[in-house]
Order: C-alpha cells, then sequence, then structure tokens
C-alpha cells in the first residue's frame, strides 16, 4: 500500500460519521475568524518551514495559501513575496484575508472552495499549507 493509501485510509477512519454530522448544531470544522487573525496579525516566528519557504521565494515572489485563515502562513513571507493567493472554503477568513493582504500592501487574490476541488489555482514560486492538510 502506498503511503497515500495509507494516509487516505487513516483519514478516512478519523471522520465523523454522517448520521452525528447531520444532528450537529453547528460546523464541526468552522472556527471562529478571530483565533485565526490573532495569529496573522503577531509577528511571524522563525519556524523551519518559515525559513526554508524565503529561502526558496526569489524578491517579489508569489506564495499560494492553501487553507489560507487570515494568512498567517503567507503573509509571513512578505516580503520577499509580493503576491499572495488565499484558498479557504469560508468566505469570513478570506475577508480577514484581504483585508491584512491590503494593509501589507502586497498583490493579493482569493478564493472560496476547498482544495484540491478548486485546483489548479495558479502557478506560485512557494505553496504553504498550515494546519488544514489533515482536513
Amino acid at each position: 500500500m502506498s503511503a497515500l493509501d495509507r494516509w487516505r485510509e487513516e483519514l478516512e477512519g478519523w471522520a465523523i460519521p454522517e448520521e452525528i454530522l447531520a444532528r450537529a448544531p453547528e460546523d464541526p470544522w468552522a472556527f471562529p475568524a478571530e483565533l485565526f487573525a490573532s495569529k496573522a496579525d503577531a509577528p511571524p516566528d522563525d519556524t523551519p518551514s518559515r525559513l526554508r519557504a524565503v529561502e526558496a521565494l526569489p524578491e517579489g515572489g508569489s506564495v499560494l495559501d492553501v487553507g489560507c485563515g487570515a494568512g498567517a502562513a503567507s503573509l509571513a513571507l512578505v516580503p520577499p513575496a509580493r503576491r499572495v493567493i488565499g484558498v479557504d472554503p469560508l468566505g469570513q477568513m478570506l475577508a480577514e484575508f484581504e483585508q491584512r493582504a491590503r494593509r501589507a500592501g502586497v498583490s493579493y487574490r482569493t478564493v472560496e472552495g476547498r482544495w484540491p476541488e478548486i485546483a489548479p489555482v495558479e502557478p506560485a514560486d512557494v505553496v504553504v499549507c498550515h494546519h488544514v492538510l489533515y482536513n
């Protein structure tokens, strides 16, 4: 079994049963935008992934942020990035992302939807996906 097949099988094992989802008073995968906004507003941490992304980015490069929330992952790469593309299934998260991208003075685009259903979006120099790949 390939690693991808094994990962898919593991994720399916974590799925919330449909009968429970149907009775839930709210979407268990939705989170308050304020949680993501506070992280995006904080100074970026020099994590290994951020340092590697900055190293890979050409000056004026672009970043595709899958599951962008308020933009903590992609906006932490400005500069050297000068264009950020945010993908998120929640319009409220994209509004937070747009607000912060404008404040950062970078070119931006938002795409509402789930990855990979909305792929391809547009080419980017670096792709980030923080805390959502498992979804």
